[in-house]
């Protein structure tokens, strides 16, 4: 395997595996604030469910605003998500 090939294989798994990952964990840590919140018989409990939520929805908006803002540069500049070709070091 080339070095080309390698970085290929580690730019799909990071775009089609990772971010995906990293994306519904941020909704089920919103899920989990609502469910804690729902179910909490303290002021305390109900606090940290109420930041479950926060910190899931920030999340969740700083990862949707980033993709956002890298479409809309790659549109801009007309650029490819192909990589470039790297030469072959012998």
């Amino acid at each position: 395997m080339d070095l080309q090939s390698f970085f290929l294989v580690f730019l799909n798994l990071i775009n089609n595996a990772l971010i995906p990952l990293v994306v519904a964990l941020a909704v089920l840590a919103f899920l989990w604030g609502i469910v804690v919140y729902v179910l909490a018989d303290s002021d305390s409990a109900k606090e940290k469910g109420r930041n479950f939520m926060i910190w899931g929805i920030v999340g969740i908006f700083v990862m949707v605003s980033v993709w956002g803002l890298v479409a809309v540069l790659t549109g801009s500049f007309g650029l490819t998500s192909t990589p470039p070709t790297l030469p072959i070091v012998r």
